[in-house]
C-alpha cells in the first residue's frame, strides 16, 4: 500500500541544473556524461531536444558513447548556417565567400529515390 505524505521537499527540476541559455546559443558543446551531466546520454539527448524545440531552434547532436561524451549545436529552423568557430562567427563575409551568380543558379541533380520494400515482400 502506497504511503501518504504530508509534505516532501522536491529536487529541483532536471532542467534547472543546465544553463540552456548558454548551451543553445549556436556555439558547439560537448558534454561529459558523469561531469556535465547525470543520466543517460540519450535521455540527455531528448531532454535537450526537446529544450531546443522550445527556444524555437533545431540541434545538431553526436553521441560518442565510448568516451561518454554527447555534442551539441544549436541552428536556426530558418535553414541558415551557424558558423562553426567563434573566428568564423567574427569574420564578416566578403564578395569572395558568397557563390557567385552561376553558382547559384546551377541546377542541381537528382538522386534516384530507393523504391520501399513491404516487410511482407522480404524473403526470411
Amino acid at each position: 500500500m502506497p504511503k501518504k505524505l504530508e509534505s516532501f521537499a522536491f529536487a529541483s527540476g532536471s532542467n534547472a541544473s543546465y544553463n540552456w541559455k548558454q548551451l543553445l546559443d549556436g556555439s558547439i558543446w560537448e558534454l561529459k556524461q558523469g561531469e556535465d551531466f547525470n543520466c543517460k546520454i540519450t535521455t540527455f539527448a531528448t531532454l535537450a531536444r526537446k529544450q531546443a524545440s522550445i527556444a524555437g531552434v533545431s540541434l545538431r547532436t553526436s553521441t560518442n558513447k565510448p568516451a561518454n561524451t554527447f555534442t551539441l549545436q544549436a541552428v536556426p529552423k530558418d535553414g541558415s548556417k551557424p558558423a562553426r568557430t567563434k573566428a568564423a562567427a567574427a569574420a564578416p563575409a566578403t564578395k569572395d565567400s558568397s557563390p557567385s551568380q552561376a553558382e547559384a543558379k546551377a541546377p542541381t541533380e537528382k538522386q534516384p529515390v530507393p523504391k520501399r520494400v513491404s516487410r511482407s515482400k522480404v524473403a526470411k
